[in-house]
């Protein structure tokens, strides 16, 4: 299998609230993972491709404190997975710490184990 990742993915203890930009649905995932460019979900809500989405991230950062930041991003895979679906989304911009500080930081600290 060919890795197609631009940036290096690392665990993060997260759950995501997202909406759905065109049907206005609402759900709740767990995170897989992250990078700088996105992120991967599981969810027992269908997560349609190429649907497009409000992310609001609540996580630990790296000190251990709850801590909530919003992103947008695009859908770009999803397969049923164990009775539940898997799917990959896209940031429509990357994770910068001007945007969202907290998950910048927590990134760029975990990178530091996986280079």
């Amino acid at each position: 299998m060919i890795n197609k990742r631009q940036y290096t993915r690392v665990t993060i203890k997260s759950v995501g609230e997202f909406i759905s930009i065109d049907d206005n649905r609402r759900f709740k995932a767990y995170v897989g993972g992250i990078s700088r460019g996105g992120l991967e979900i599981y969810s027992h809500d269908l997560v349609q491709p190429t649907g497009r989405l409000k992310i609001s991230l609540s996580f630990l950062d790296r000190h251990g404190k709850p801590t909530v930041e919003e992103l947008t991003g695009q859908v770009r895979w999803s397969a049923p997975f164990q009775g539940a679906y898997i799917a990959g989304i896209q940031f429509d911009d990357l994770v910068d710490r001007d945007k969202t500080p907290a998950l910048a930081d927590y990134i760029q600290n975990a990178e530091r184990y996986f280079a």
